[in-house]
């Protein structure tokens, strides 16, 4: 596993240092992957998953009255899936537009899983922002996909499920209160204000400012603390700047992106946002973010 991320952060320095055609290196990157790491079996395995959840999809949607009663119906159709794979594809679960399941301990094949194929888009964008030189570290790193995103290979993430594991990226020693919830919240406005700053918010502003000062005395170590120094505090943290960057870049729904559950530990223990609800399309979005970086 550590050999293939670092081939994969080394096609990613190459494709930075150099001008080449964009879509021959990822399709290089992607057969050498797959030759020295995957082997055949798991494209043909994605690809079985995806036809066979389709097959269950058309089975089942003749017995339901809208698409959203056939989520009733996703262990029934991934225990086919996982059958079908010799017990080696585990259901990881489905939202409204896909279903996930996972591969050995290191991968996750997620799958287009509606009638009318618009998780595709979802997949197309999650690949763009995995193999992306300068965005992919906060995203899960995507390695293997489909010429039309019926599926998609991704890094396994452990996902983050409380406060405390969030908070612990983004430390802060102007806030004093102990409640995780509470200290979330805080980071949440100084996201928020950042954010206003960078995109010239002056009502945004104005009004996390007004709410703060309702609110600081109970959470902030003295009496001399603003929001615009606790955003700055937070602002020492690269980590903070590069999510405020790319919430502006890719129009990202900040509340969504940075939430329990749709954030994760990648393998290498960095911070990574697993959903990135990008509210524009992907592509308006990566080149505002190439023409700005």
């Amino acid at each position: 596993m550590k050999l293939l991320f670092e081939n994969w952060k080394r096609f990613l320095k190459e494709a930075d240092d150099q001008e080449y055609d964009y879509d021959a290196e990822m399709l290089a990157q992607q057969q050498e992957l797959e030759k020295e790491h995957f082997g055949s079996s798991i494209k043909e395995l994605a690809q079985m998953a995806y036809d066979t959840y389709r097959e269950q999809i058309k089975k089942y949607s003749s017995q339901v009255q809208s698409k959203r009663e056939l989520i009733l119906y996703h262990e029934a159709m991934a225990s086919e899936v996982y059958h079908k794979s010799g017990k080696k594809l585990l259901d990881g679960g489905r939202g409204s537009f896909r279903a996930t399941f996972h591969y050995d301990k290191d991968y996750v094949i997620k799958i287009d899983a509606t009638l009318d194929v618009s998780g595709r888009q979802m997949n197309q964008e999650e690949k763009e922002l995995g193999t992306t030189v300068t965005d992919g570290e906060l995203f899960p790193r995507c390695f293997l996909w489909s010429p039309t995103y019926e599926w998609i290979v991704v890094e396994n993430v452990k996902e983050i499920r409380s406060f405390e594991e969030i908070n612990d990226f983004f430390p802060n020693n102007l806030i004093k209160v102990s409640d995780p919830v509470h200290y979330h919240m805080y980071f949440m406005d100084a996201i928020n204000y950042r954010v206003a700053q960078l995109t010239n918010d002056t009502k945004t502003i104005e009004r996390l400012t007004e709410e703060f000062q309702q609110t600081k005395h109970m959470f902030t170590v003295n009496s001399y603390v603003t929001i615009q120094k606790i955003q700055q505090e937070f602002r020492k943290n690269n980590l903070f700047n590069n999510i405020c960057r790319l919430i502006v870049n890719y129009d990202l729904d900040t509340k969504d992106s940075l939430s329990r559950y749709n954030t994760g530990i990648g393998f290498d223990g960095r911070f990574v946002i697993l959903d990135p609800s990008v509210k524009e399309t992907l592509f308006k979005g990566i080149e505002f973010a190439r023409k700005k970086l």
